[in-house]
């Protein structure tokens, strides 16, 4: 179907690393966007129509606000009261940037977090996020690779994102966590839980996938973990983001 290629027709997807989908309702009819990670910022594109894509907004690290996108490689869309967010994770500015996405074509920095500031301790290398709700919150998970673990953030009041829990690897039960570079999120029953991806070539039994609950995001627990070569599991080497 359709393309879109860095350089042409406005795009800006240089070293694209991840992509997350929206809809925005207006005048009684709904479009379809996408927010795609970059090098050093986002690109917003108009999906609506698959055949043929459209830029519109985009967002660069260092400009208009824009503080925490330098190596921006991972997505995830959320909506409070009507406004649709993204919270974006960096690698090189070791934290996350929340983006006010509610005008597709003017993307507005809103908050950020970064590790070492306001109780952030495990950012270092944020390599993936993804958001879910819980009760009247709404929470990110962002995975460290460089501090081997996780750490949540309240994105509940997006100018303002606050620290919760978060897990290192070999700490509390937490076993799989040393390279964490992905993150997906799932619900069972009244529960909320993380699935983290880790893959350190330097721990190579760190080859897997972590399962945590965060259903209490001040204390999340490791409740299971997988690991490449035991159990029956043989394709988990370099273990990275699902979606």
């Amino acid at each position: 179907m359709g393309a879109a290629t860095d350089g042409v027709n406005g795009f800006k997807l240089a070293k694209a690393s991840s992509v997350a989908t929206f809809a925005i309702e207006s005048a009684g009819s709904a479009s379809t966007f996408a927010i795609v990670a970059s090098a050093s910022g986002v690109q917003i594109l108009n999906v609506s129509d698959p055949h043929s894509l459209v830029a519109l907004g985009a967002a660069t690290d260092g400009v208009d606000g824009f503080d925490v996108l330098n190596g921006a490689n991972g997505v995830s869309v959320f909506s409070i009261n009507g406004s649709t967010y993204a919270a974006v994770s960096s690698y090189l500015d070791n934290g996350v940037q929340i983006i006010d996405l509610s005008n597709p074509s003017v993307p507005v920095a809103v908050g950020a977090a970064t590790n070492g500031a306001n109780g952030f301790t495990k950012l270092t290398g944020a390599s993936s996020v993804a958001t879910f709700v819980m009760g009247a919150s709404t929470f990110a998970i962002a995975t460290s690779f460089e501090d081997n673990g996780f750490q949540i953030i309240d994105v509940s009041d997006p100018e303002n994102p606050l620290a919760m829990g978060m897990a290192t690897d070999g700490v509390d039960g937490f076993s799989m966590l040393s390279g964490a570079n992905g993150v997906a999120v799932f619900a069972i029953g009244t529960s909320i839980f993380a699935i983290v991806a880790s893959y350190d070539s330097k721990v190579k039994q760190d080859y897997g996938v972590q399962v945590i609950n965060v259903t209490d995001p001040q204390n999340p627990v490791a409740v299971g973990a997988a690991s490449d070569g035991v159990d029956g599991f043989n394709a988990l080497e370099g273990a990275s983001v699902s979606k």
